[in-house]
């Protein structure tokens, strides 16, 4: 699974800010996602790198109902496979209503006991506010806070897959949305689905849409491949990475376990 706060996965996080333009106060946008499709419980992935298939890495999602029924909270614990900055995973909660409007974000490093936040922010009358901390190998830590403008149709970067997979998937569909990070800003999605296909991971053997996703950022455009189960509740089978990453489903188990 991606690993946030360290750009594009497995690579080392400078926070970077972007002026954003100011965007007019509406209501959250519709554009066909609906947490209500996805499965809930415990998901385990395993990455690994394309070419020469070596593992780098593994996550444990958590997508759940919260008690309100109306807002969804995802979490991830991602390992990675050598230490960054001293750190051996870090950990990630969003929490966003049924429609992917987002209410809160937080990451963290994590090395054992120790947690170190890398930003905290919450998402409210169309702006993001919180605080981001920066990290480098040379240099001490940096607080800085942000108060930036977000449009409707904004989802929180964190689970840019999530919204895909609870999309309202057709072979040939085409949609679009935005998403936020507090290190880019907001950025522009493209998504089209495409066509159903037999996908083997190790959790077994899914028929599953591909859906090209393409982020259009300032310094150019990442473009993703999530692989979204056929059946329902829907979940996502395997994502590739702009970087040569593949995760790919090993388990899934019930939250009450």
């Amino acid at each position: 699974m991606r690993l946030f706060g360290l750009g594009t996965p497995m690579l080392a996080f400078f926070c970077v800010f972007v002026p954003c333009v100011a965007f007019a106060q509406s209501p959250p946008a519709d554009f066909g996602s609906n947490a209500a499709r996805l499965k809930t419980g415990f998901f385990t992935y395993q990455d690994r790198n394309r070419d020469g298939g070596s593992v780098v890495g593994s996550s444990r999602i958590l997508i759940r109902r919260l008690a309100n029924e109306s807002d969804y909270e995802f979490s991830n614990l991602a390992t990675f496979a050598s230490g960054f900055l001293g750190f051996h995973s870090q950990r990630w909660t969003t929490v966003a209503s049924m429609r992917f409007q987002p209410k809160s974000a937080a990451l963290s490093f994590v090395n054992g006991n120790e947690a170190a936040p890398v930003f905290d922010i919450t998402y409210r009358a169309g702006r993001a506010k919180g605080f981001v901390v920066s990290r480098s190998s040379n240099e001490a830590s940096k607080k800085a806070y942000v108060n930036d403008p977000i449009p409707a149709d904004t989802v929180d970067q964190r689970i840019d897959w999530a919204t895909v997979t609870a999309n309202d998937l057709e072979v040939g569909r085409h949609f679009e949305f935005n998403v936020y990070d507090p290190k880019s800003g907001v950025s522009h999605v493209q998504a089209d689905v495409g066509a159903l296909s037999d996908v083997h991971v190790p959790a077994g053997d899914f028929v599953s849409y591909a859906i090209d996703y393409r982020i259009h950022k300032a310094n150019g455009v990442e473009h993703f491949r999530v692989f979204a189960s056929k059946e329902s509740p829907r979940f996502m089978v395997r994502e590739e990475f702009p970087n040569g990453v593949v995760t790919d489903l090993v388990r899934i188990e019930n939250a009450a376990q």
